[in-house]
């Protein structure tokens, strides 16, 4: 049998989840035995399959350039075929560093009837080369936090491995301060994707070229002392100014100040690292005067002008006040004063030096006012009011007295009455609040202007006997007033039975001064005396018809009344034969008022008139049976008559 290994073109296989790119194909070529007579033995018809006999666990390694090439006699196992194999192919059979591990193939046995057979088995790729090392020496630069972690890439100068390097590894990778300005050996190891490694050695020499970070204050106060200097120093200014490695040396310019220096003053701080390297940052330096001028103050007078104002310096009151840079100004507070400031006041010094600085002291500044007021009456009338006085006050009379502060006007008379009426002489006193003082006279006249109230009321008056009554003013006076005093007068006083009834009268209310009113009222004159009734008997004769009367003035003897009578009545005038006899009758006088008075006196009344005597004539006698007859006055009489009546016939 003849092996022949035949390269075609490469496909893609992939199996049991693995590619296998196979870049050859095994053929193998067999001799089929023939029988002597040139026919085949017991091989047509060839239905039977050839016996497939695999290797199992073949392992292969990868050659330098990371791949193998694996025919098919090193998996096959003594494959066999009752008529002959015609061919042997194994796939995959190329293998790359992608295959490294366990990868399934598959044994292919076609005999030469075409009957096909497999089997399969594994072959574990391996790689057992290590990586091609090659290290470079190297630079390296500190970085701002004074560190440097090597990059193995940074000391790999171009190592290599046909299935790939995996990680490169330093045995030092971090450096730091501590190695600055120094060579350090280093060991680069690499391993590849198989874990097969390798070393190689560099040289990492450490630089710092990261310049310091220099940090300022925006501002830095910087104070001057007693004697007006100041030194500022870099740790005044410094702001956390660092580097990683270290600072040499930190300068400030300028550093050296005055008081001429007094404010905002640029200055540069430079921070220079052990490497040399170096940086500045900028600040302001404010130069600050702190020390306040020591105040020393002195008491003094002043004295008020005659517009009563007075002012005082800050000179008059220093007392010799001192400053480190210099004084500016001495303000005094307050510093003008008026009358309303007399006597010690205190006074507050500030002493301000040139930048601003401020310092107090007290002083006793005592103001006076020697100047006495100007006083100037002038003369005045004031009048008595309801309640008969009269007030007077200072500026009543006050004709524009002046002081230079102020004043208080008195006056020794403030009060008058109705005693006082006419011209007084009245002394004004000027008085400053000092005690200085001026006086003046004036003339004040009081006057009462006010009428009295004349109030009058109503009186009634009643005739005496005489037939007289009088009233007076003080009778008729209800309360008449004044505010001094006043007297009352009526115009009439006396009345008589002429006024009975109501009369107007007026109450004159007239004062010293002059002054008057009046009020009228009703004077009622009244007669309430009853008149005098004198009474007389009477007679009263009866006439014919057995009638009479009587008169007031038969019974009236003379009644008399002080104003005169009215009228008399009796209280019965008509008689009848009744009343014949004694009867008494009342007469009643009243007089003119009114008034009533009643006497009594007897009326007789006298019947004298004879009876009317009538007969009748002639007059018929008859006899009775016994021849007698008898007659009265009735049988005669024919009608007889008396107005009082017949007693008898």
């Amino acid at each position: 049998m003849k092996h022949l290994l035949l390269f075609g073109s490469r496909s893609r296989y992939t199996m049991s989840g693995k590619i296998f790119l196979p870049v050859a194909m095994l053929i193998v070529m067999f001799t089929i035995p023939v029988i002597a007579d040139g026919q085949p033995s017991q091989c047509s018809p060839d239905i039977t399959s050839p016996t497939v006999s695999c290797i199992q666990n073949i392992a292969v390694g990868l050659s330098p350039t990371g791949e193998i090439y694996v025919p098919a006699s090193l998996v096959d196992n003594g494959s066999f075929d009752n008529c002959e194999i015609d061919t042997i192919t194994l796939f995959p059979n190329f293998f790359t560093c992608e295959h490294v591990g366990m990868n399934i193939v598959q044994l292919s046995v076609t005999d030469t009837a075409g009957n096909q057979n497999f089997c399969n088995t594994t072959i574990d790729v391996q790689d057992k080369l290590p990586p091609k090392m090659i290290c470079k020496d190297i630079n390296v630069y500190l970085d701002a936090s004074g560190k440097f972690k090597a990059d193995s890439n940074a000391v790999d100068n171009g190592s290599f491995d046909a299935c790939g390097i995996d990680s490169f590894e330093l045995d030092s990778c971090s450096f730091s301060c501590e190695n600055l300005n120094q060579a350090v050996s280093v060991v680069l190891t690499a391993t590849d994707n198989n874990g097969n490694s390798d070393t190689c050695h560099a040289w990492i020499t450490i630089l710092d070229t990261v310049a310091p970070l220099a940090a300022c204050l925006d501002s830095v106060c910087v104070i001057l002392d007693d004697n007006g200097v100041a030194t500022a120093t870099t740790m005044m200014v410094n702001d956390g100014s660092s580097d990683a490695c270290g600072i040499e040396t930190m300068s400030l310019s300028p550093s050296a100040f005055t008081c001429a220096n007094v404010g905002p003053n640029a200055a540069v701080l430079t921070v220079i690292d052990s490497s040399g390297n170096s940086d500045t940052c900028h600040t302001t330096l404010y130069v600050k005067d702190t020390l306040a001028p020591d105040a020393v103050c002195k008491d003094t007078i002043v004295y008020l002008d005659v517009n009563g104002a007075a002012s005082v310096s800050g000179v008059m009151i220093d007392g010799g006040s001192t400053d480190n840079c210099g004084i500016d100004s001495l303000t005094p507070s307050p510093s003008t004063f008026n009358c309303s400031d007399t006597g010690a006041n205190t006074v507050i010094l500030t002493v301000t030096d040139v930048n601003g600085l401020k310092d107090t002291c007290s002083a006793s500044v005592t103001v006076l006012d020697t100047i006495d007021p100007v006083a100037i009456c002038h003369d005045t009338t004031i009048y008595l009011d309801v309640t008969g006085s009269a007030s007077l006050t200072a500026a009543m009379i006050d004709g524009g007295s002046s002081d230079n502060c102020s004043q208080t006007l008195t006056i020794d008379s403030s009060t008058f009455n109705c005693n006082e009426t006419g011209a007084n002489t009245v002394v004004l006193t000027s008085t400053d609040p000092s005690g200085n003082s001026d006086t003046c006279t004036a003339t004040v006249t009081v006057l009462d202007t006010l009428a009295p109230t004349a109030i009058c009321q109503d009186v009634t008056l009643y005739l005496d006997t005489a037939g007289k009554a009088k009233t007076s003013a003080g009778e008729i006076d209800n309360g008449s007033s004044d505010n001094c005093s006043y007297n009352a007068a009526i115009d009439t006083s006396n009345y008589n039975c002429a006024d009975l009834g109501r009369n107007s009268v007026i109450l004159t209310a007239t004062d010293p001064s002059g002054n008057s009113s009046m009020d009228t009222c009703t004077v009622t004159v009244l007669d309430t005396i009853p008149p005098t009734a004198i009474c007389q008997n009477d007679t009263v004769q009866l006439d014919a018809n057995g009638t009479g009367s009587n008169t007031a003035a038969n019974i009236n003897n003379g009644s008399t009344d002080i104003c005169g009578i009215d009228t008399m009545y009796l209280d019965n005038y008509d008689y009848t034969c009744a009343m014949v006899g004694n009867n008494q009758v009342m007469l009643t006088v009243v007089d003119v008022s009114h008034n009533v008075s009643t006497c009594s006196a007897i009326v007789v009344v006298e019947d004298t008139v004879p009876p009317t005597a009538l007969c009748l004539s002639p007059i018929n006698l008859y006899l009775d049976i016994n021849g007698s007859a008898s007659i009265d006055q009735h049988n005669v009489d024919n009608g007889s008559n008396d107005a009082c009546g017949i007693d008898t016939t």
